[in-house]
């Protein structure tokens, strides 16, 4: 079958860079594609626990476009889903370090949504596979050494701070899942039902959750001035 005869060949089709074979098919990574319910299932969990509160909801909405963005990326393999998945994981990133300062430097609440939208078209540029997820993990890292100079001034509860170790901890390990996933170092390619990118989705789905858990937290939420 010709590549110009697949579903998605009319839509400008991005270079491979994962292990996955891509299908010419409606659905060209099923492994990938489907480990994107996780960020569902994370949305779901956060939007229950936000208790309505503007700067929660956020979180919620932001793993919403994520699991949208990243499922329309592995089912169509093309360029545009590429941009919104990137762009969903740098507003992801934007928001926890935009929130995670405003907290540490006890800037005024309203002050978060200006520093998230900086930090957010500032990354927007970097939008390209590899740069666009540099950034993202630069902004996850400092956000994480500011939870934890936070956490070592304001001590919360041993069970939220568990949170943020065990959310830390697992992103680290999924990845360096991804890393091997995208450098091929163990590559199943016709293994189109679990694939250590996938693997890299579940996990990540369930750090968002830990970590909205330790931010939603009395401990660790913004307070106003």
């Amino acid at each position: 079958m010709e590549f110009t005869s697949c579903p998605w060949s009319s839509i400008g089709q991005m270079q491979v860079y994962f292990c996955e074979t891509n299908l010419c098919a409606w659905v060209e990574q099923p492994a990938n594609t489907w480990s994107n319910i996780g960020y569902l299932i994370s949305a779901i969990l956060v939007f229950r626990q936000t208790g309505w509160r503007p700067q929660r909801l956020w979180f919620a909405a932001i793993v919403f476009l994520l699991f949208i963005g990243s499922t329309f990326f592995h089912m169509s393999a093309t360029v545009i889903g590429r941009d919104m998945d990137l762009g969903g994981m740098l507003l992801l990133s934007s928001y926890s370090l935009a929130y995670t300062l405003t907290r540490s430097f006890k800037f005024k609440p309203s002050m978060m949504y200006g520093i998230f939208a900086v930090l957010f078209l500032s990354s927007v540029p970097f939008i390209h596979p590899q740069l666009g997820g540099i950034v993202f993990l630069i902004q996850f890292l400092i956000a994480a050494l500011l939870e934890f100079i936070y956490s070592a001034k304001h001590p919360p509860s041993p069970m939220i701070k568990k949170s943020l170790v065990m959310a830390f901890g697992l992103f680290l390990f999924a990845l360096f899942l991804n890393i091997m996933d995208m450098n091929l170092i163990y590559c199943l390619p016709k293994n189109n039902v679990i694939t250590l990118h996938a693997i890299w989705h579940l996990i990540c789905a369930y750090c968002i959750y830990l970590l909205v858990k330790y931010y939603c937290h009395p401990d660790s939420e913004i307070k106003k001035a």
